[in-house]
């Protein structure tokens, strides 16, 4: 038997990690109550900053208490040795588990993932409104609990070993296969590396391995999607552990809702008006009651009798002419047989024009709205703006177009290197001075697009791109909709996740949807779109830094993400010269 200070009983090791080995104790002046001692290697045992960093985070770490997260109690000192106790949890962590499944010849199914994910998302997510980031999430800090539901260890901690481990050691102060490339390069982290390492935690429980076992992959090779699994949930995996932070899922609740194919529940900001697409009129009708069976009455009187017989025929004369007319001319009304839903929508009662390569704009009137929304931090405060009239591409740039560009130019290398990205994704073909649509991809938006190609083409031909306030002034139409087609979302009315298209990237054509009541298609989903602006956090929301001129706006989400990103409201941000197969733009004028 091992006494260790005076007061625990050592029964077991637990494990070891980043910060050092762990121990199942007795507590003997608590009645022999189980604990966990973590014990902090002797090299940061031994050094100031340190000690005083993990303190701070151990002191962060008493401020959580959601049943999801393993309670830590103090950080004690006996002798020269720093230790921290926490809650003992009886458990299974999941890389035993996973390590069992192996010998049993299988993974982890994705039953038994989204399970998983129901339990963390909402933890992470809590722990990181309390502003305590993780760091380390890994399969071997994530504890089954005997009886039901998961627990997860380190909260807080682990980021401060990862600082002093790096500074004191130079070695890996941070978990290979799980951390996400700006850990790995000692740039800034944030909530969303925290959604990385579950990304890379959850495809490790799937695929039987990390999605990047070394560094160099971590920085430079995009995973493969998993074999057996569904394409949904490979998409929000891969989603989550893309190398650009910008395009991750902002947090763990975005990618659970990736993974189950929806987001949060549809919130009705207000009631959703009758809106007909089309002239017609609406006669109301009361809505019916329930009545006493009425009495016999005498029969009307002959003068009723002629006058509603009048007025009969006077309705049935109408509906013949109306009949005629409609016959003689479909497309006065807008009909077009044997079309799409979308082809039917031919926007004739728009003003339009075209520019350029068959560039159709469609003229937005201006008006006064409320920009902003409160569900999301980017989006805060809510905040009047007006707009004057302006034009808006009817759709986004498409591949076709963008290639008439690129031949009508002639760009150098230094300039379609700055401009696009001629990768498989992008479906362009160059051949000498010439450029080639991929056979398919025309109609298709560009996608692999720098803020600066878009630019370029729009200064091109005497146009430019769509302010912020412009753009979703646009996308909610004149009744200022959460998503183009109304307040509630619905994922067959866009191109997003567990609706994209077939090939790679998951794009649709341009107008594979029908149009919002300004006439513009794709609004939501399909490709986020470059905007003007520089981002910056909106007048008047406080507590948040302004960021000068560093990222480039995006509006209206891309075929891999879910509700969240669809809305209206929600912003993207990017650097100018980024490019990627889930960003693209449409063009604007005055």
């Amino acid at each position: 038997m091992t006494i260790f200070a005076n007061r625990y009983e050592i029964v077991r090791k637990l494990g070891e990690g980043g910060m050092g080995e762990v121990w199942l104790g007795l507590d003997l002046e608590m009645d022999r109550q189980p604990v966990a001692l973590k014990f902090v290697r002797r090299e940061m045992s031994s050094d100031t900053r340190a000690i005083g960093d993990i303190r701070r985070e151990v002191i962060n770490s008493q401020k959580l208490t959601n049943p999801g997260i393993v309670r830590v109690h103090y950080l004690n000192k006996h002798e020269s040795v720093y230790f921290i106790t926490m809650e003992y949890v009886e458990g299974e962590n999941l890389n035993d588990r996973l390590a069992r499944y192996k010998d049993e010849g299988h993974n982890f199914s994705e039953a038994e993932v989204l399970e998983i994910a129901r339990f963390l998302c909402p933890v992470i997510d809590y722990a990181h409104e309390q502003r305590v980031l993780h760091l380390d999430i890994k399969p071997s800090n994530i504890i089954a609990v005997k009886g039901g539901g998961y627990k997860i260890m380190d909260f807080g901690i682990s980021g401060a070993a990862h600082e002093s481990m790096t500074r004191l050691t130079r070695a890996m102060g941070y978990s290979s296969g799980y951390a996400p490339p700006e850990q790995i390069t000692g740039r800034q982290v944030d909530r969303r590396s925290d959604v990385y390492s579950l990304a890379a935690t959850f495809y490790d429980l799937l695929a039987g391995k990390p999605p990047c076992p070394s560094e160099y992959a971590a920085i430079n090779v995009m995973p493969e999607a998993i074999s057996g699994v569904s394409p949904v949930i490979n998409s929000a995996l891969l989603a989550g552990l893309s190398k650009d932070p910008e395009e991750r899922p902002r947090t763990a609740g975005m990618l659970l809702g990736m993974l189950e194919c929806k987001t949060t529940e549809s919130i009705v900001i207000e009631p959703k008006p009758t809106v007909p697409t089309e002239p017609q009129t609406i006669v109301p009708t009361p809505t019916p009651t329930l009545q006493p069976t009425p009495r016999p009455v005498p029969a009307p009187s002959i003068r009723r009798t002629r006058l509603h017989a009048l007025l009969w025929g006077i309705l049935i004369s109408l509906l013949l002419m109306a009949t005629v007319i409609i016959g003689a001319n479909t497309k006065w009304f807008g009909f077009a047989g044997g079309k799409s839903a979308a082809e039917e929508d031919t926007n004739e009662t728009y003003e339009t024009k075209v520019v350029g390569p068959e560039l159709k704009l469609v003229r937005v009137s201006g008006g006064t709205f409320r920009m902003g929304s409160n569900e999301n931090e980017w989006e805060i405060p809510v905040h009047t703006v007006t707009v004057g009239r302006f034009w808006m591409g009817e759709v986004e740039v498409t591949v076709g177009q963008y290639v008439m560009f690129l031949n009508e130019i002639r760009p150098n290398a230094n300039q379609s290197g700055q401009w696009i990205s001629l990768d498989q994704y992008t479906h362009i073909t160059q051949n000498g001075n010439n450029y080639y649509a991929d056979s398919g991809w025309e109609n298709h938006p560009m996608v692999n697009v720098s803020w600066y190609g878009a630019e370029a083409f729009c200064k091109y031909y005497g146009l430019r791109l769509p302010t912020e306030s412009e753009w979703e002034y646009a996308a909610g139409g004149s009744n200022h909709y959460r998503y183009p087609w109304g307040n509630e979302f619905d994922s067959q009315k866009c191109c997003c996740i567990g609706n994209q298209g077939k090939g790679s990237p998951g794009t649709m054509p341009v107008k594979s949807f029908t149009h919002n009541d300004y006439g513009l298609y794709d609004m939501a989903g399909n490709v986020w779109e470059w905007c003007s602006d520089w981002y910056d956090v909106y007048p008047g929301a406080s507590g948040y830094a302004q960021v000068t001129k560093k990222y480039k706006v995006l509006r209206g989400g891309s075929w891999y993400y879910a509700a969240d990103n669809l809305r209206c409201s929600s912003r993207g941000r990017y650097v100018p010269t980024g490019m990627s197969d889930g960003r693209g733009f449409r063009v604007a004028g005055d």
